[in-house]
């Protein structure tokens, strides 16, 4: 009964190490199943055996929940690096081109906002203006989607 959250919790698990670790082939790949699991309703919480006898209380992480285990401490220390945020950007874009989910992408773009904003003090603003562009991309994408 409880294997079904085995995959949310190694999706989640394996985004952030992969993202950290800098190898974009195993996190294309993750970020793949990540975009998958946006589109899959999560198992019940609450398991009862024999029926009215609840015997197992299983508390899933939210899609919020999840973006921020794998992306807030990479996003904040990403501020001063334009190639990692750059590639955290174009991480919200796979997701964002996995699910159906209009609610999910307009998380992603607000993430991807996030970005940039904290970017915006620490960068150049020849390597900023790449930042913003793939933001305004994506977002218009996104817009242009739903």
């Amino acid at each position: 009964m409880i294997l079904p959250a085995l995959p949310f919790y190694v999706a989640s698990w394996n985004v952030n190490t992969c993202l950290s670790g800098c190898d974009a082939g195993n996190a294309r790949r993750t970020l793949a199943l990540q975009g998958y699991l946006c589109g899959r309703v999560p198992p019940p919480s609450q398991y009862y055996a024999p029926p009215h006898v609840l015997r197992l209380v299983v508390p899933w992480m939210s899609f919020d929940g999840l973006l921020d285990t794998a992306f807030e401490q990479i996003r904040h220390y990403a501020a001063a690096a334009a190639a990692v945020s750059l590639r955290l950007m174009r991480a919200f874009i796979d997701i964002a081109s996995t699910t159906q989910d209009s609610d999910f992408r307009s998380k992603l773009v607000d993430r991807a906002g996030r970005v940039a904003a904290g970017c915006a003090e620490h960068l150049p603003k020849e390597e900023l203006a790449k930042l913003e562009q793939r933001l305004s991309t994506f977002d218009g994408s996104i817009t242009a989607q739903s």
